[in-house]
């Protein structure tokens, strides 16, 4: 869940659906256990603060989920597990007895197993068979895998500066995964929610008409080779019947042939520079 962080990341917009969830625990009759797989919490979104006093900065930013737990944890079970996002409850002792005020159970610990049914089950979060998340010396606050470095750098940053944009979306930078897509997700978020509108209708026919710049290139390729004999894309026979649009489709399609050859003298330097930046990510 991620909930709680700096600036923008401060904001949880399902608030309002957690605590009715929590409410309908603490009113139901049945016996149960709520467990929580980590990441409930966004400690690492936090800057300035460390260690205990993240949760309690939580508990000012949302009182009303954490009294809805306290509520919940009266009529059932309800144990934590710490994910990587908040790893650091598996590292104080404090921690423990913060939550066990608000009836919950914080297990210090990796996994945990339960009995259910005549069935055993295996619960964690996962962040241990990661890579990039995986904590070398499970419950030492100074352990810290490159996930963490990462989130503190970007998406940090990315919360910082979200609430600047037109629809607060920088902020969901953290639930973009595999890290690598983060580049496309950021140019398609600013093209479809940032860019201004008469930029993006202005550039909107090059698009569209890009598939077509290929195929009349394709054409015209063919015809001064000789291979066909058409006539139709070297004298632009395919648009003079169509008049003025015609010619603004050959204004688009000119332009469009520009910046093609312009990306092909480029694309060899540029792939290695793109095939570079993914590993790196």
């Amino acid at each position: 869940m991620h909930i709680g962080g700096d600036e923008a990341l401060g904001v949880c917009d399902y608030e309002a659906e957690l605590v009715a969830f929590l409410q309908r625990l603490a009113g139901q009759e049945e016996e149960a256990e709520l467990v929580i797989v980590g990441d409930i919490f966004g400690m690492w979104e936090f800057t300035n603060i460390k260690g205990p006093e993240k949760l309690l900065a939580l508990m000012q930013q949302f009182p009303n989920i954490f009294q809805a737990f306290r509520e919940a944890g009266k009529k059932i079970k309800i144990t934590i597990l710490p994910g990587n996002h908040d790893y650091e409850i598996a590292c104080y002792s404090e921690f423990v007895e913060i939550f066990k005020d608000f009836n919950i159970d914080l297990e210090q610990q990796p996994a945990i197993t339960r009995e259910l049914r005549g069935k055993r089950f295996w619960i964690e979060h996962g962040n241990q068979y990661d890579d990039f998340n995986h904590m070398p010396d499970f419950g030492n606050p100074y352990a810290l895998p490159a996930g963490y470095f990462i989130t503190s750098g970007m998406v940090r940053g990315a919360g910082k500066h979200s609430q600047y944009g037109r629809y607060n979306w920088l902020k969901d930078i953290q639930s973009v995964y595999p890290t690598e897509e983060i580049p496309y997700w950021v140019i398609s978020n600013y093209f479809y929610r940032e860019m201004s509108a008469w930029l993006r209708w202005l550039i909107l026919p090059f698009l569209l008409l890009s598939g077509l710049t290929t195929f009349v290139l394709a054409g015209g390729a063919l015809e001064w080779l000789g291979i066909t004999q058409t006539n139709i894309f070297l004298y632009n026979g395919l648009f003079t019947s169509l008049g003025y649009l015609g010619n603004l489709v050959q204004i688009v399609l000119i332009i469009n042939a520009i910046v093609f050859s312009v990306l092909d003298v480029l694309f060899v330097p540029l792939s290695f520079i793109l095939r570079d930046f993914r590993k790196t990510l």
